[in-house]
């Protein structure tokens, strides 16, 4: 399973407005900040892998 587009921008906008406005920040530490919470939300919103997508094939 991936995440496709619509999911990925619903997660982003799903994200607290703060961190949207601190990405064009000239201090990096509030961009580091934003771009964790953007990731944080991403990661809240989409559903979990199935096990067998995150299994590695035993050879290639």
């Amino acid at each position: 399973m991936r995440i496709d587009a619509d999911q990925l921008t619903h997660a982003i906008l799903a994200a607290p407005d703060w961190a949207h406005a601190a990405l064009g920040s000239p201090d990096p530490r509030q961009r580091a900040a934003a771009a964790r919470e953007l990731a944080l939300a991403v990661l809240a919103d989409v559903p979990p892998f199935p096990p067998e997508d995150r299994q590695l094939p035993l050879a290639l």
